[in-house]
């Protein structure tokens, strides 16, 4: 039998023991809690990575398409020249000249593919601060706008939507007159809800609507929907950050179809982040807060510089093209003389006198009346009492006076003089 000492002593070492068991199982459990935290920084970092490569890649192809466009452009327009040669054998100067021009084009996007592929040329990226002030040309939509500085910490200025209490689309809209549809690349912008939980924020080409790239956010939840592009192939991201003081910070990527004419943002209340409609009765009080607002735009394509060796030193001895392509490159000389004059009554203002009828018959039926002979055989007195578009020689129809339409649109040139 044990006597009461040697007991005592296996007491003792059962609890040293047991002691060991628990720092050892504590410990263990630690490093299985560390593990597993590095773990998950390694999974974020390397889904981060391919997150990166994944935008990476989809710019790539962006740019890529893009170049393909162009350089169809300046096909279609030697195949045309080209045909115009052989209906007309004698050749002007001016069709030598643009055949040559075209065929100069082509071969210079052909370089330029290349040279993406190859990664000699990386696209080169700029920002413009949108200036939140009085003197801003931001205007307000079905309300009012107000600028705001006693609710920032650093007293920067804030553009408040103040709602009205009609129905249609109530927003703030910010011209971007320096960067083109076909330059945009997307936005950073800082807003504060106040009675709006929803907002959506629409890119557009201002002389061509329908040129757009738009999504849906929710300003309490961070989540958003809807996110839509007439441009399928361009880059789409968005990132959704808490600041503090109640401000919501967007990271928005996204393209728009190559088009000359400059940009606007509009920022729309919703009444969720799912609605696929804009059309709601104005709350009369503060919606939204904007107090940055950032462009991302291109800036041309630009040689790396980062590679090195032998392959360094065969593109320094290969023929290379000017190292920056601008997005105007394909246009045709009209087509650049009309891009000027948009360009140039957009910087006036002038258009502005139009923005009164914007959504003033939103949730009515209106009809656009052509001028094809099929008319003669219609009785359009009908149209006396409905919401009426006529166009360029309907003046002359019988009925004009009788119909008297709303909105008389003269677009044809002919109208105007002629081409001269």
């Amino acid at each position: 039998m044990l006597e009461n000492q040697e007991i005592e002593s296996l007491m003792k070492d059962v609890v040293r023991y047991e002691r060991t068991i628990g720092d050892l199982i504590e410990r263990n459990e630690h490093l299985s809690s560390e593990v597993s935290r590095l773990n998950a920084i390694q999974l974020v970092a390397i889904d981060n990575k391919q997150n990166s490569i994944g935008s990476d890649l989809t710019s790539l192809a962006t740019i890529l398409f893009r170049m393909n466009e162009q350089q169809g452009r300046q096909f279609d327009n030697i195949y045309n020249l080209l045909a115009e040669i052989i209906a007309n054998p004698v050749l002007s100067k001016s069709t030598i000249r643009d055949l040559v021009e075209a065929k100069h084009h082509s071969s210079l996007f052909s370089e330029t593919i290349t040279r993406i592929v190859t990664g000699q040329a990386v696209e080169t990226l700029s920002k413009i601060n949108v200036q939140i002030t009085e003197t801003t040309k931001v205007r307000a939509l079905r309300g009012k706008l107000i600028f705001d500085q006693t609710s920032d910490d650093k007293s920067r200025a804030q553009a408040v939507l103040q709602e009205n209490t009609d129905n249609g689309v109530h927003s703030l809209i910010f011209p971007v007159l320096e960067t083109s549809a076909t330059g945009f690349r997307g936005l950073r912008l800082e807003i504060k809800p106040q009675t709006t939980r929803s907002v959506r924020i629409r890119i557009r080409q201002i002389d061509a609507p329908e040129n757009i790239s738009e999504v849906n956010i929710d300003l309490h939840s961070l989540k958003y929907a809807h996110f839509n592009s007439v441009y399928d192939l361009g880059k789409r991201d968005i990132v959704i950050r808490s600041l503090a003081g109640g401000w919501i910070q967007v990271l928005l990527e996204a393209s728009l179809s190559l088009g000359a004419g400059p940009v606007e943002i509009e920022l729309i209340a919703l009444n969720s982040v799912n609605a696929k409609s804009s059309q709601r009765i104005g709350t009369g009080r503060n919606a939204f807060g904007v107090r940055s607002l950032q462009v991302l735009m291109s800036s041309g394509l630009n040689q790396r510089q980062n590679i090195t060796g032998a392959a360094n030193d065969y593109i320094e001895s290969s023929q290379q093209v000017d190292s920056k392509i601008v997005h105007e490159i394909s246009m045709p000389a009209v087509e650049k003389v009309r891009s000027a004059k948009r360009h140039e009554y957009l910087q006036s203002g002038a258009y502005k006198s139009l923005t009164k009828f914007r959504n003033c018959h939103a949730g009515k039926r209106a009809f656009i009346i052509g001028n094809g002979p099929s008319i003669n055989g219609q009785d359009l007195t009908l149209l006396k009492d409905e919401i009426t578009f006529a166009t360029n020689w309907f003046i002359n129809h019988p009925n004009f006076s009788a119909i008297n339409p709303d909105y008389y649109c003269v677009s044809s040139h002919e109208m105007f003089g002629g081409w001269g």
